[in-house]
């Protein structure tokens, strides 16, 4: 997965993630330079993500699930983590172009 931040007035920053579905362990560095530890198993139809965050000298524990309406047209990315804000829900549309 490659991500791309943009924002006014800033210098775009990239990160680079590679993944596996297996449970193994696969270590990272985000885009703004924090290490990322994480872990992805299928649970039936749902992607299960376990992350662990180096911060500024913080541990992040993160749980996300990923999961595709029946139709294919939305991706809905639950996650739960022990920064402030808690939890999030992200639902991503289908755009056909």
């Amino acid at each position: 997965m490659e991500t791309t931040i943009v924002r006014a007035g800033y210098a775009d920053r990239h990160a680079l993630q590679r993944y596996t579905t297996d449970g193994q362990p696969s270590t990272s560095t985000g885009a703004d330079g924090d290490s990322f530890e994480t872990r992805i198993v299928w649970d039936g139809p749902v992607l299960v993500f376990t992350l662990v965050e180096q911060e500024d000298g913080r541990t992040i524990h993160s749980a996300e699930r990923w999961s595709v309406s029946e139709d294919g047209q939305t991706l809905k990315r639950d996650r739960r983590s022990s920064k402030a804000e808690g939890e999030s829900v992200i639902v991503y549309q289908r755009v056909r172009g």
